[in-house]
């Protein structure tokens, strides 16, 4: 269940109706205080690291400040005793640049508690900065 949490709090779509009170904001209790979200490939000057749901939930709704038709599409999931890993394709248009991106995303999930403590993304940079600066 909190992979559907999560997952909806990065879309624009509505949750389905069990998952509409927790999926989205920065107070969302799927999140456990402590969590550490990384972009382990994430170029020099993007953001590398996230402390904290609030860091989050800011983070996720700047995507539309630089961005525009923001879609998930082909998404795969699996779970394992410490957490999941959800990969999908993503695909948007920079504002700045009118340029569009499409990248194939990894997710992976420290759950502890029943509460998401760790995320890591990764993506591949090449296909941001060639839409960011072509």
């Amino acid at each position: 269940m909190l992979l559907y949490r999560h997952f909806y709090a990065k879309t624009d779509r509505p949750p389905p109706r069990q998952y509409r009170q927790t999926a989205r904001g920065a107070g969302s209790s799927i999140y456990g205080a402590t969590l550490r979200v990384e972009f382990p490939f994430a170029s020099e000057g993007h953001t590398t690291l996230l402390e904290g749901p609030e860091a989050l939930g800011q983070f996720l709704a700047a995507i539309g400040e630089f961005t525009q038709g923001h879609t998930i599409t082909q998404v795969e999931s699996g779970h394992f005793d410490s957490g999941f890993v959800l990969e999908y394709e993503e695909a948007s248009v920079f504002r700045s640049t009118g340029r569009a991106y499409a990248s194939r995303i990894v997710w992976t999930a420290r759950v502890e508690s029943g509460k998401i403590v760790r995320l890591r993304e990764h993506y591949n940079p090449l296909r941001v900065l060639e839409a960011l600066l072509c």
